[in-house]
C-alpha cells in the first residue's frame, strides 16, 4: 500500500517559488533558538507575506483559502460561536450547512480550538484558512458594529 506524504509548509512555498531552501533553513534555525512559530517567522523575516503563508497552508492541508474582505458575513452564523471563543482562538464563523459549521482560521491544526468550538456549538467543524490580519479586522469590525447598534 502506498504511503501518503504531506508536503511541509516550506516545501509548498519552495515549490511555488516563494522561498529558497537557504531561507527556509535560516527561518527554522531562528525558530529553534527562539521557540517561535515557523510561519510567523517567515513573515517577520520578510521572506513571504501573510497571504502567501495562508495560501501555502491551505494548499498543504488540502483546504480552501478565503479572502475575508471579499466575503459577505452572516451575523446569525457568527453569533453561533460565543464571542469569547471567537476572540480567544481568532476564528470567524462563515457558514452553517447540514450540521457543519465552517470557520476561517489561521491555524487549522489547532485541535483545542476546533474541539472547543465543536463542544460549544454542537456542530461538526470544517476549516478554511485566512490571514491573521483579515481575521482580526473581521472580528473587530463585527463586534464594533454590533456594539454601535446597542
Amino acid at each position: 500500500m502506498a504511503k501518503l506524504t504531506r508536503l511541509s509548509l516550506s516545501d509548498v512555498l519552495f515549490k511555488k517559488g516563494l522561498l529558497t531552501e537557504k531561507d527556509a533553513k535560516k527561518a527554522k534555525e531562528h525558530c529553534r533558538s527562539n521557540g517561535h512559530n515557523f510561519a510567523q517567522t517567515l513573515v517577520k523575516m520578510g521572506l513571504v507575506t501573510e497571504e502567501e503563508v495562508a495560501q501555502g497552508l491551505a494548499e498543504q492541508r488540502g483546504i480552501r483559502y478565503i479572502k475575508l474582505a471579499n466575503y459577505q458575513l452572516d451575523p446569525k452564523v457568527i453569533e453561533i460561536v460565543p464571542e469569547k471563543l471567537v476572540t480567544k482562538y481568532k476564528v470567524v464563523p462563515l457558514s452553517l450547512s447540514r450540521n457543519i459549521l465552517t470557520l476561517a482560521t489561521t491555524d487549522p491544526l489547532n485541535v483545542l480550538a476546533l474541539d472547543d468550538v465543536k463542544f460549544a456549538t454542537g456542530y461538526r467543524i470544517r476549516t478554511t484558512v485566512s490571514t491573521p490580519l483579515e481575521i482580526e479586522e473581521t472580528i473587530n469590525n463585527f463586534y464594533l458594529a454590533k456594539a454601535a447598534k446597542n
